[in-house]
């Protein structure tokens, strides 16, 4: 019983089982298809993945394989930049050094080169050092030949001089010239005193014109017509009451030129102070008392024309640049129409009018208390001041219009010049008695004085020591005229002389010149020269 509920149970168990088996084989199965099914898609899946991995794969491969060969390309590639980077490296460690060398070079050339600059300056300054003691050498010896050739030239001069006060002119010519040489040829001053004089003395050239005028010569003019070689005709008038007229005439080559004197108007009732002259031809002399008279100096047949002047002590007459006539006296002043010779208007002044001149269009009044006074036309304007030294007294005026300076001789001597403000510029000391007549001739002032002597100042160096050549005479130069063209000086003197003197120093050197005869003997060079000086010959030479 038992054994058949075994059994049963065993068949039951068995049945279940296989029920349970079968319901299991059933869903199993069923799930196992649809595994199959889903594992065949997923194999066909793998199998779609796998072709495409393979592709992929392939793929790869190949691009690994560009890598590759990329890689490799880019290796030999990196490896010759790696050995181009050392060649450069090489290259550029070359060129350092080369640098390095080129700027060591560079520095030893640098260096050399400032040793060089260095020699170079050095040699440079030897050089300068060498010159400038050559140079110091050639001036202490130019020095050395100038003042001695300059001091050979003074004491040839003043034995010149000697010479010709003992009346040996041929010896004094030649002395002369010799001096004129050595002084001209080493810059010194050829106006230098002994040397002017001795020239002056034999050139010929300083004469007396005439000695044919009674009174003393008071006032000189320059005639406006020229004469013969250019030289102008001028007159001159005495205290006598005498006109005189020089007119050039041509000498010979030896001479130069002469002059005609003549006498074209006389009256020993006058007392003739001062003349000047107007473009026609006339000239208008003043006496003392006040008379004025007109002649014609080319037609002295004609008859002069006078007038008498108020009373007064009448002492000067001026032309200004309109041509009316100026007449000056002691304390009052006419103005004169030269054609009608009427007076035009007339001033008095009250004070001692001592000396008169014209600056510009202006008259200028100069007075014994030390004043001046300035008239424009007819009328008085306020003058410039004068602070005269030591209160001197103007007794001669010169205006020099191109400098505008007032140039102004006194009482005592001393020439002063001032500019127009009344600034005092220089002054001029070599006179010692009372200036008689200035006048200008170029870059030279001539004076004359009652010391008896002319002198030339020369006007380029106011601003320093002036020293003038000195013209002495026996008597008083009381006036003087100038020729610029010729340059002489006719100088009218007390006692009636006219002296005419050439103040050129060239002129004379060569009328000097012309009047050597002879050379030097050997004795005479070593006597008068020296035997240091080479010797040579003065006749020939072409001054």
């Amino acid at each position: 019983m038992n054994v058949l509920k075994i059994i049963n149970k065993g068949l039951v168990l068995v049945a279940t089982a296989a029920v349970s088996s079968w319901l299991t084989y059933s869903l199993c199965a069923g799930k196992y298809e649809r595994t199959v099914a889903e594992l065949r898609e997923r194999v066909s899946e793998l199998q779609k993945n796998e072709m495409a991995a393979m592709v992929t794969k392939r793929i790869s491969e190949q691009m690994e394989d560009i890598a590759f060969q990329q890689k490799t390309i880019s290796d030999q590639q990196r490896d010759r930049a790696e050995q181009q980077s050392r060649i450069a490296d090489m290259e550029r460690g070359k060129s350092e050094i080369e640098r390095g060398l080129a700027r060591e070079a560079e520095r030893q050339a640098v260096k050399a080169a400032h040793q060089a600059d260095s020699m170079r300056l050095l040699a440079e300054f030897q050089s300068l050092v060498a010159t400038q003691e050559r140079q110091d050498a050639l001036a202490a010896r130019a020095k050395a030949d100038t003042l001695f050739y300059n001091s050979l030239g003074k004491l040839l001069a003043q034995n010149s001089i000697a010479q010709s006060d003992a009346g040996s002119a041929e010896l004094a010519s030649l002395l002369s010239y010799a001096s004129w040489h050595y002084t001209n040829t080493y810059g010194g001053d050829v106006y230098q005193q002994d040397v002017f004089t001795s020239l002056m003395r034999t050139s010929g050239n300083s004469m007396q014109l005439t000695g044919m005028m009674m009174g003393s010569v008071r006032s000189m003019a320059k005639v406006s017509n020229g004469g013969a070689g250019g030289a102008e005709t001028f007159v001159a008038v005495s205290d006598y009451g005498e006109i005189a007229s020089l007119v050039p005439q041509q000498g010979t080559a030896a001479t130069g030129i002469r002059y005609t004197v003549s006498t074209i108007y006389t009256d020993k009732k006058n007392v003739f102070r001062a003349v000047c002259t107007d473009d026609n031809g006339n000239c208008y002399a003043l006496d003392i008392g006040g008379r004025l008279v007109r002649q014609n100096v080319s037609q002295p047949v004609l008859m002069p024309l006078t007038m008498q002047l108020p009373q007064g002590r009448w002492e000067n007459i001026l032309r200004r640049k309109d041509g009316v006539l100026v007449a000056i006296a002691h304390d009052k002043v006419v103005w004169i129409d030269p054609v009608t010779m009427t007076a035009l208007r007339s001033h008095t002044v009250e004070d001692d009018i001592v000396e008169a001149g014209m600056m510009g269009s202006d008259l200028l009044l100069f007075c014994s208390s030390g004043h001046t006074r300035t008239f424009s036309g007819y009328e008085e304007k306020p003058s410039v001041s004068l602070q005269m030294p030591r209160g001197e007294v103007v007794t001669a005026f010169e205006y020099a219009e191109d400098k505008e300076w007032l140039i102004l001789g006194t009482e005592t001597g001393p020439v002063y010049i001032y500019d127009r403000k009344g600034k005092l510029l220089s002054s001029l000391h070599g006179h010692t008695g009372r200036v008689t007549h200035m006048e200008r001739m170029d870059w030279m002032l001539v004076s004359s004085s009652y010391d008896h002597t002319v002198r030339l100042w020369d006007m380029r160096h106011i601003g320093s020591l002036v020293t003038p050549v000195n013209i002495s005479y026996s008597r008083w130069p009381l006036c003087f005229v100038t020729d610029e063209k010729q340059r002489m000086v006719r100088i009218g003197m007390e006692g009636g002389d006219i002296r005419s003197v050439n103040v050129s120093v060239e002129t004379n050197s060569r009328n000097t010149h012309n009047n050597i005869t002879r050379e030097f003997s050997t004795d005479e060079w070593e006597y008068y020269i020296g035997k240091e000086v080479p010797y040579r010959r003065f006749k020939k030479d072409t001054p």
